[in-house]
C-alpha cells in the first residue's frame, strides 16, 4: 500500500497502504473482517416483517401487494382487512398507517425471493454485498477528500466494524438502509471528483446514484448533510449543479411520498415529522441523546434504557465531549486549508444525518450515515497523534479502544443475541400451527414482540383469526363469567407494550374507553396500574385457542375457573 502524506518536516514520506497498492487484497481482508464479526447476524433466521414481505410475495397476504411496494405494511384501504383478521390489535390507532417508499429495496427483495428462494443465508450474502458497497463507496469518498491514505484507511475500517450494521445485515427488511447508503456515499463522492474537475460523466453518475439512494429508503435523506464537502471544492457553475444534484430528487421524493399517502400515522414507534412536526420535536431531544451515544461509544440497541434517565444521558455525552472535542478541534485545524473544510463539512454531516432518524424510535441500525463522520473523528485524532503533532493520548486511546475494540466486539454480540432471539422466535411459532389447521380463533392473552408476525411465520396460509389482548410483560387474568374476562397490569407496564407500535404514546388508554374488536366488546375499568374488561359475543371456550407467547414459543393457557385468576409473564 503507498500514499503520499506530509509528515511535519514538510518533506514527502510514503506510507505503505493496502488499499492503493493491492486493491483486490483489501477486499479480500476487508470481507474477512466482515464475515468474521457479522457471520452470527448472517445466520439469522428470517424474522419481523421478513415474514410479512414473504406473505406478500407468496400471495398470502391478506391483500395484494406488487413487486416494488413490499414496504406498504398497513395503509387505509385495506387496515380494515387487517382488523377484521385481528392481525391489529385493538388499541391499534383507528387511522394507523405504515407505509414506506423504497422500491428499490422492495425489487430487489422480490427479485431474491424468486433467484434464490426462501433460505435466508443467500439472502442474507446478498445484504453482505451492499455492505462490501457501502464500505468501498466510504472509502472512495474519504479517498476523494483527504490525501493522507493512513487516516483514510482507519477511518474506513472503523466504519466497517460499526454496530450500525449489525441489524441490517441480520433483518433482510432493514436492508435498504445499506442499499441507501451505498448508493448515497457513491454519489458523495462522484460529486466530489465532479466538483474538482468538472467533468459531466461525474455529475451524471453522483445523480444517478443518488436517484437511487432514494428509491431504496428514505435513509438516503440522511446523506445530504454530507452535501456540504463538494460544495465547498466546488466553484462557480459547479455549485449550482451539485445542489441540483441533490436537491431535485429529495424534492421530487418527497412529493411523491406525499401525493401517494406513504409515511406513519398513528404510530409511537415511527413519529412522521411531516405528519406530526410537534410530536415530532417533542420526541428529539432524548432520540438524538440516545443515538449520538451509541453512535459516539459504539453502542448496541440495549445498553441505554429506553425511558428516563435524560440528565444522565446528558452528562455522559457531556463527558465524551469533553475529552474528544479539543483533540478533535486540534486535529483539523492541523489540515491544509481545503481538507480542513471537508473535514468540517463531514463532521458537522454527521451530526446533521442523525435529524431524519429521529422519526424512530433510537437505534443503532439508523446510524450509517452517521457513522462516516463519527469513524473520520477516530482517524483524525489516532492521525494527529501518531504523526507526533501534540495530540491527546487520552482521546486517542479513548477513540481507538471504541472503534476497534468496543464496537467489533459488540457487533458480534449483538449478531450472536439477535440470531438467539430470532431463532427462539421461530421456533415457537410451530406450537400454533394444529390450531390454526383446526380454524381455531388464536387469541393470545399476552404476547411478545413477534404475536403480530407469528401468522406469516406459519407453514400455512393464516385463515384462523389472531387477536392478541395484551403486550405488556406481566398481566393476571381475572376470569369474571362464561363469555368475560379481564386483564390486570402493573404500574408503568403499559397493555398496548412499550414500542407503542400500533399506537401513538401520546394518546394512553383512559378509564372508561371503549373498543371493539372483532367478537369482542373492550372497555378500560382503570389506567395505571390497569384493568381491562373483554365481553365477548360467544363462550371463551368456543373454538378458541388461548395461548401466551414466552421466549421459546406459543403455550396453550388453560383459562381458570369463574371467579379465579392466572399470573401471566
Amino acid at each position: 500500500m503507498s500514499g503520499d502524506v506530509q509528515p511535519n518536516n514538510g518533506e514527502k514520506a510514503t506510507t505503505p497502504h493496502l488499499f492503493v497498492r493491492r486493491p483486490t487484497s483489501a477486499v479480500g481482508v476487508v470481507a474477512l473482517i466482515g464475515a468474521l464479526l457479522f457471520g452470527p447476524a448472517l445466520a439469522c433466521p428470517l424474522f419481523l416483517d421478513d415474514h410479512l414481505q414473504v406473505a406478500m410475495i407468496a400471495g398470502r397476504y391478506p391483500v395484494s401487494r406488487s413487486p416494488w411496494n413490499l414496504y406498504d405494511f398497513i395503509s387505509d384501504a385495506d387496515r380494515a382487512v387487517l382488523t377484521e383478521r385481528g392481525m391489529l390489535p385493538w388499541w391499534s390507532d383507528p387511522e394507523l398507517r405504515l407505509r414506506f417508499f423504497r422500491p428499490l429495496s422492495s425489487l430487489l427483495l422480490w427479485a431474491d425471493h424468486h433467484l434464490l428462494g426462501e433460505r435466508p443465508f443467500p439472502l442474507h450474502l446478498h445484504s453482505f454485498l451492499w455492505w462490501l458497497a457501502a464500505v468501498a463507496a466510504a472509502y472512495r469518498l474519504l479517498g476523494a477528500l483527504f490525501r493522507d491514505r493512513v487516516l483514510v484507511g482507519v477511518a474506513t475500517i472503523a466504519f466497517a466494524v460499526a454496530p450500525c450494521h449489525v441489524l441490517p445485515l441480520a433483518w433482510l427488511a432493514n436492508r435498504e438502509a445499506l442499499v441507501a447508503v451505498a448508493f448515497g456515499l457513491l454519489a458523495l463522492g462522484e460529486s466530489v471528483h465532479y466538483a474538482k474537475t468538472g467533468e459531466l460523466r461525474r455529475l451524471l453518475a453522483a445523480g444517478a446514484a443518488f436517484c437511487a439512494a432514494l428509491l431504496a429508503g428514505e435513509y438516503a435523506l440522511c446523506l445530504l448533510g454530507y452535501a456540504a464537502a463538494p460544495l465547498l471544492l466546488a466553484k462557480g457553475r459547479r455549485k449550482l449543479s451539485i445542489l441540483g444534484l441533490f436537491g431535485l430528487p429529495t424534492v421530487a421524493t418527497l412529493l411523491v411520498r406525499r401525493l401517494y399517502g406513504f409515511g406513519a400515522h398513528g404510530s409511537g414507534f415511527y413519529t412522521d415529522p411531516f405528519d406530526a412536526p410537534s410530536l415530532f420535536a417533542s420526541h428529539a431531544p432524548r432520540r438524538a441523546l440516545v443515538l449520538s451515544l451509541e453512535g459516539w461509544l459504539g453502542l448496541d440497541g440495549e445498553t441505554l434504557p429506553a425511558t428516563g434517565y435524560l440528565p444522565v444521558l446528558f452528562f455522559l455525552l457531556f463527558a465524551t465531549a469533553l475529552v474528544v472535542a479539543p483533540a478533535v478541534y486540534r486535529a483539523v485545524r492541523a489540515l491544509p486549508g481545503e481538507e480542513r473544510r471537508s473535514a468540517v463539512a463531514i463532521l458537522v454531516g454527521a451530526f446533521l444525518a442523525m435529524i431524519p432518524v429521529l422519526a424512530v424510535i433510537p437505534s443503532p441500525r439508523l446510524l450509517g450515515a452517521a457513522q462516516l463522520g463519527i469513524s473520520l473523528v477516530t482517524a483524525l485524532v489516532a492521525t494527529h497523534y501518531w504523526r507526533g503533532n501534540g495530540g491527546s493520548a487520552l482521546a486517542t486511546t479513548l477513540l481507538l479502544f471504541i472503534a476497534f475494540v468496543h464496537a467489533p466486539v459488540t457487533s458480534a454480540l449483538d449478531g450472536l443475541r439477535l440470531r438467539a432471539r430470532t431463532t427462539q422466535f421461530l421456533a415457537a411459532t410451530p406450537s400454533l400451527e394444529a390450531p390454526v389447521g383446526r380454524g381455531d380463533e388464536v387469541m393470545i392473552l399476552r404476547g411478545r414482540d413477534g404475536a403480530f408476525f407469528a401468522p406469516f411465520a406459519l407453514s400455512q396460509t393464516p385463515r384462523a383469526r389472531f387477536q392478541m389482548l395484551a403486550q405488556t410483560h406481566h398481566v393476571l387474568v381475572l376470569r369474571r363469567g362464561a363469555q368475560s374476562l379481564e386483564l390486570v397490569y402493573p404500574r408503568g407496564r403499559p397493555i398496548v407494550g412499550s414500542m407503542n407500535l400500533f399506537r401513538d404514546g401520546s394518546k394512553p388508554l383512559h378509564t372508561g374507553d371503549t373498543f371493539a374488536a372483532p367478537g369482542i366488546h373492550i372497555t378500560v375499568l382503570a389506567e395505571d396500574p390497569g384493568r381491562v374488561r373483554f365481553d365477548f359475543d360467544a363462550p371463551l371456550d368456543q373454538a378458541r385457542f388461548w395461548a401466551n407467547e414466552t421466549a421459546t414459543e406459543f403455550a396453550a393457557v388453560p383459562l381458570p375457573a369463574i371467579g379465579f385468576g392466572l399470573p401471566l409473564r
